[in-house]
């Protein structure tokens, strides 16, 4: 089942369609701590780059069409973001960083 799935995600992306950062949080086994790992799998399985695992977040906001306030750190825009340990663009896995700081708003809430 998960080869197939992979495939097909690979699939997508070869076709050209962004791919978007998701989450199943709130159904059986899928709590919302997994979501970081999605990038991991985005680079391991599918064969992104760490840079194009990150830009699934921004994919993200475009599918929601709230990009004009998130998804991106720019001037005007809320400033949801994390302080990590290491370069992400170097290894996709320091998103999972147990003792990240998170920022929502601008506002450190973890």
């Amino acid at each position: 089942m998960w080869t197939d799935l992979l495939q097909n995600v690979a699939k997508i992306y070869q076709a050209g369609i962004p791919l978007t950062l998701a989450t199943d949080a709130g159904t059986s086994f899928n709590g919302v701590e997994l979501t970081a790992m999605e990038f991991q799998l985005f680079v391991e399985k599918i064969h992104l780059t760490p840079f194009q695992a990150l830009l699934t977040s921004y994919h993200s906001a475009q599918l929601m069409k709230i990009d004009q306030d998130y998804g991106s750190i720019e001037t005007g825009k809320v400033a949801d973001f994390l302080v990590l340990k290491g370069n992400p663009l170097e290894d996709v896995k320091v998103v999972q960083q147990v003792d990240k700081q998170v920022y929502k708003k601008g506002r450190r809430v973890f």
